[in-house]
């Protein structure tokens, strides 16, 4: 990672409960508008939630548990993401990441928080991370961000870079192959109509 550049990892805080319905409805019209009068359907009013005697209303974010749910939020953020300014932009559902020289990354952060009524999406700085170099300057928009240095970082999961992180993940991974290779030399294998069977001994 070349210095005074950053990847930022954003955190979004409640993203898929606090996606505003308007918004997602205007975007499934415009990019998926077979589907809209079946969403307008579910969305275009408040849900009223039970649970004993108390009645709550849901008036943000797709249901619990709608299978569309994931293509919803994405359709509602895609603008937002081709508008950036970031040489690295990946996202996948809610996990946001950006990458490139600090200023534009810092500037991309603004952007969303400017967008953050339209959008109902808020930034939780205490869950983001910004992974760089110690010598790379982090403007205000990082503030309260989790520092990591590129050895110490993961994507969706994954270490980037050799050293700290990907030495754990290696570890973790032996652990997992050593623990089935032993469970599996306590099991007997034979054929019985003509497909192997495993029996624990």
């Amino acid at each position: 990672m070349q210095d005074r550049r950053v990847v930022v990892k954003i955190d979004f805080r409640n993203a898929l409960n606090s996606l505003r319905r308007d918004l997602m409805l205007r975007s499934v019209a415009s990019t998926v508008s077979g589907i809209y009068w079946f969403c307008r359907l579910s969305y275009n009013q408040s849900s009223v939630l039970r649970f004993e005697n108390r009645t709550l209303l849901s008036q943000e974010g797709p249901h619990q548990c709608d299978s569309l749910g994931p293509l919803l939020f994405c359709v509602s953020i895609h603008p937002d993401l081709l508008g950036l300014q970031s040489e690295l932009v990946a996202g996948f559902i809610d996990e946001l990441t950006l990458g490139g020289p600090s200023d534009k990354v810092a500037a991309d952060i603004d952007y969303f928080r400017d967008r953050e009524q339209r959008t109902g999406l808020r930034i939780n700085a205490s869950k983001s991370e910004i992974i760089c170099r110690g010598s790379t300057p982090r403007p205000e928009q990082f503030d309260g961000f989790i520092s990591l240095a590129p050895d110490e970082a993961d994507l969706l999961g994954a270490p980037r870079f050799t050293g700290k992180r990907m030495d754990t993940a290696l570890t973790n991974r032996c652990t997992e192959l050593n623990t089935a290779v032993g469970r599996l030399s306590q099991s007997s294998i034979f054929t019985h109509s003509g497909q192997s069977i495993i029996q624990r001994t």
